[in-house]
């Protein structure tokens, strides 16, 4: 298979992006691309294409993955947006993505269980939100449902819990303290019936 084009990615700093007989065959990290001096090459046969894509490339990519994932914890999803969002194909990326499930590195469900405990903890955020936040980062709605589970989280209590902290020294019959106390907990996610029988029950506790 003729080497037609060993061009460096415009996006991905040091990738470069392979094309045999004139169409894309996958990418390479540049130190690899030296290493291998596929520079000095015209030609690479069937078995040295096989070689590159099931063993060296493997290589880079889950060395890249591992590298990702000590700096931040992702979602399956996430990992592999990020490793195509490199230069890897996708068919690489997935790849590799698969590995670290494997192994262990990447549990959706641990992430969500993180994130659901962070947010509960220190924003007061509602069920339907953190939902949709997990559901863009990649989790399923079946994962957030089983680990939502395992925590005793009711919309109401973590509603007040956030409203108190917030706005618990003010004085909610105020009508501008009221509005910006419906504003923080509609923001939340808290649905408008949840919003008032909190402010009612904050009343209440001032009387």
């Amino acid at each position: 298979m003729k080497i037609t084009a060993a061009e460096q990615s415009p996006r991905q700093k040091g990738m470069r992006r392979i094309h045999l007989d004139g169409a894309y065959a996958f990418s390479l990290p540049e130190e690899v691309y030296l290493r291998m001096r596929l520079y000095e090459r015209e030609d690479l046969s069937e078995p040295e294409v096989l070689e590159i894509r099931d063993t060296v490339l493997r290589k880079a990519v889950r060395e890249q993955a591992i590298l990702y994932l000590t700096v931040l914890d992702r979602t399956a999803a996430g990992l592999l947006e990020r490793l195509v969002r490199a230069g890897y194909d996708g068919e690489s990326a997935a790849l590799a993505v698969a590995d670290m499930i494997t192994l262990g590195y990447v549990d959706d469900r641990r992430y969500a269980q993180r994130y659901i405990s962070e947010q509960l903890r220190a924003k007061s955020v509602s069920r339907k939100n953190m939902r949709f936040a997990l559901r863009a980062r990649g989790v399923s709605d079946e994962d957030f449902d089983a680990v939502i589970s395992e925590f005793e989280q009711d919309d109401e209590e973590t509603a007040l819990r956030g409203a108190r902290k917030k706005f618990g020294k003010y004085d909610l019959t105020d009508p501008a303290i009221e509005r910006k106390a419906v504003s923080f907990l509609l923001h939340r996610g808290f649905n408008y019936e949840t919003v008032q029988q909190i402010l009612r029950r904050m009343k209440e506790e001032t009387d």
